[in-house]
């Protein structure tokens, strides 16, 4: 995270996130926190506009998961697999236009 210090979290519980959040705006990071929902589009889409609204986003960090000690099969797979899917759709484009769109035709999302 060098040289960017725009972070958006989203943690599991809300006592990590304010203690998350806390720990990096003391280390100067401007801090965007979200609630989100990894398994619904419209939530994670809320956060990747939330995140470009914030500036570049140049990287994307997603450790959602849930485990069969955690979860029913139905769960792990909205989260593990189509929660995936889910994050690296929303931030694809953004990612790719953080140092600039004109080369982005050459990846196709």
């Amino acid at each position: 995270m060098a040289g960017q210090r725009n972070v958006s979290i989203c943690p599991w519980t809300l006592q990590h996130l304010r203690t998350t959040s806390q720990d990096l705006r003391d280390e100067g990071y401007q801090v965007i926190t979200e609630k989100v929902d990894v398994s619904d589009t419209a939530s994670v889409a809320a956060l990747a506009r939330a995140a470009a609204d914030a500036g570049p986003v140049t990287i994307v960090i997603h450790t959602a998961g849930l485990s069969p000690v955690q979860a029913a099969p139905g769960a792990i797979l909205a989260v593990d697999l189509l929660g995936t899917a889910t994050v690296l759709d929303a931030f694809a484009e953004l990612a790719l236009c953080a140092g600039g769109c004109e080369h982005a035709d050459r990846f196709p999302v």
